[in-house]
C-alpha cells in the first residue's frame, strides 16, 4: 500500500494522507473540518464545525446511505437517504419554518410538510393507487384536495373568510 502524508504550515494545521483510506484534518481559529474517506467500501464523511455552525455528512455506497445534519442557531436541516429501499428524509427547520419531506420510490409515496408561522401545507402522493392530498392554511385560507386516478375521485374544498368552495367529482358515476 503506497502511503503518501502530506502536512503543510502550521498556520493551516492541514494534514493530508493519501491511500486506500484518506483522512483529512483541517483546523484553524473556530473552524473545524474533518473529511474521512475509505475506498473499499466506498465511505465517506465530512464534519465541519465553525462557530454557531456543523455541518455533518455520512455516505456509504454499498447500503447507499446519506446523512447530512445541519444546525446552525435556529437553522436545522436534516437529510436520509438510502438508496436501495429508495427512502428519502428531509426535516428542515429554520425559525418557525418547519419542513418535512419523507419519499419512498419503491411504493411512490411522498410526503411534504411545511409549516411557517399561521401557514400550514400538506402533501400525501402515493403513485401506484394515485392518490395525491393536498391540505394547505395560511390565516382564515384552508384548501384540502384529494384525488385518487384508479376511481378518478378528486375532491376540493377551498376556503377563506365567508368564501366556501365544494367540488366533487368522481368519473365513473359522473356526480
Amino acid at each position: 500500500m503506497n502511503l503518501e502524508r502530506t502536512l503543510k504550515d502550521r498556520q493551516t494545521g492541514s494534514v493530508s494522507i493519501r491511500s486506500a483510506h484518506i483522512l483529512v484534518l483541517h483546523q484553524y481559529g473556530a473552524h473545524i473540518k474533518l473529511v474521512l474517506q475509505q475506498s473499499g467500501a466506498h465511505i465517506k464523511l465530512v464534519f465541519h464545525q465553525s462557530r454557531a455552525h456543523i455541518k455533518l455528512i455520512l455516505y456509504q455506497s454499498e447500503e447507499h446511505i446519506k446523512l447530512v445534519l445541519y444546525p446552525s442557531e435556529a437553522h436545522i436541516k436534516l437529510v436520509l437517504y438510502q438508496s436501495e429501499a429508495h427512502n428519502k428524509l428531509v426535516l428542515y427547520q429554520s425559525g418557525a419554518r418547519i419542513k418535512l419531506v419523507l419519499q419512498q420510490s419503491g411504493a411512490h409515496i411522498k410526503l411534504v410538510f411545511h409549516q411557517s408561522r399561521a401557514h400550514i401545507k400538506l402533501i400525501l402522493y402515493q403513485s401506484e393507487e394515485h392518490i395525491k392530498l393536498v391540505l394547505y392554511q395560511s390565516g382564515a385560507h384552508i384548501k384540502l384536495v384529494l384525488y385518487q386516478s384508479g376511481a378518478h375521485i378528486k375532491l376540493v374544498l377551498y376556503r377563506c373568510e365567508a368564501h366556501i368552495k365544494l367540488v366533487l367529482y368522481q368519473s365513473g358515476a359522473n356526480v
